[in-house]
């Protein structure tokens, strides 16, 4: 991902906060003063009852997706995202088939978190549903996270919108420049993100 879009990733470890469709992208009580960072949490149906391990069937493997301000009015800018994992269905697929095909899983949503939608190519990562063996980002995906880390980072006054909480005038870079990820340690609330499915013996992301 980073080779891919020039964007650098931290890890900023771990928070209590949990993954929630009302999640705000501007918590300086929690982050200090700059965007939240980017949660990523691995959940049961407890958590996520979108989330299921049937050995037979499809089972929804993750959810991500992306937040975004608009800053001077002049368009919508990345700024945070969420990330979902199905923790068992994962690591039973793992068990049945390897780790390359549930890395191929967290691929593809991290593609949502930094902007990739899906695509129709059966030969790509992000096809909803794809081709045995595409495990990794191919040409199509590789083109598409390029495009996305041309985007400039921006400055300026972020305007609240969409029900952005902050107010306040920049001082420099906005963090949209850098991913930032930290683990969620437990969900609250379901977070609308893009599903997809996986049925066992044949990879759907």
């Amino acid at each position: 991902m980073s080779r891919a879009t020039g964007l650098v990733f931290i890890n900023d470890g771990a928070t209590t906060e949990a993954l929630s469709a009302q999640h705000q992208s501007y918590q300086p009580a929690r982050y200090g003063d700059r965007w939240a960072p980017a949660l990523i949490a691995w959940e049961t149906s407890a958590e996520e009852p979108r989330f299921t391990n049937k050995p037979v069937g499809s089972n929804i493997m993750g959810l991500g997706g992306s937040e975004a301000v608009s800053i001077d009015n002049s368009g919508y800018t990345y700024v945070s995202g969420q990330l979902e994992l199905n923790g068992p269905a994962l690591q039973a697929m793992i068990g049945r088939n390897g780790p390359a095909q549930a890395q191929g899983v967290i691929e593809h949503e991290l593609g949502h978190v930094v902007g990739l939608d899906h695509v129709q190519d059966p030969t790509q990562l992000m096809n909803p549903s794809n081709t045995a063996g595409v495990t990794t980002y191919q040409a199509g995906d590789l083109n598409g996270l390029a495009i996305l880390g041309q985007g400039a980072c921006r400055h300026g006054d972020l305007t609240g919108e969409r029900g952005h909480p902050c107010r306040k005038h920049a001082t420099g870079p906005y963090p949209s420049c850098v991913g930032r990820t930290r683990k969620a340690s437990r969900k609250s609330g379901g977070y609308v993100g893009v599903a997809v499915a996986s049925v066992p013996g044949h990879p759907h992301l």
